[in-house]
C-alpha cells in the first residue's frame, strides 16, 4: 500500500495525529467491507476515494450511518466522497 503520507496534502505538516487518523478510517472501513479505498485528509474532513461498487453502497441509509461513525471515530468532522472513484489498482 502506498504510504500513508500521501494521503495529506502537499503542504500540510505530516504529523503523528494525522497519520494516525488516516490509519484508523482506513482500517475501519476495511472492516466494513471495503477493499481498495483511499481516506484523504483535508483537516477537519475525509475524502474518501472508493470502488465505484461501494459508492453505490452508500445509498443504504445504514451503511452510510455505519461509514460516517467509523469516520468520525477517527476523528473527522465531516466526510466527503469523490465521485471519480479510487484511483489505485
Amino acid at each position: 500500500a502506498a504510504c500513508l503520507a500521501s494521503r495529506i496534502p502537499t503542504g500540510t505538516p505530516v504529523t503523528l495525529g494525522r497519520l494516525s487518523q488516516v490509519e484508523r478510517c482506513e482500517q475501519g472501513l476495511k472492516g466494513l467491507g471495503f477493499r481498495r479505498l483511499r481516506a484523504r485528509h483535508q483537516g477537519e474532513a475525509v475524502r474518501l476515494e472508493l470502488e465505484p461498487a461501494m459508492i453505490a453502497r452508500l445509498a443504504d441509509p445504514e451503511f452510510r450511518g455505519r461509514v460516517a461513525e467509523v469516520c468520525r471515530q477517527a476523528g473527522f468532522r465531516q466526510v466527503l466522497v469523490d465521485l471519480a472513484g479510487c484511483r489505485v489498482q
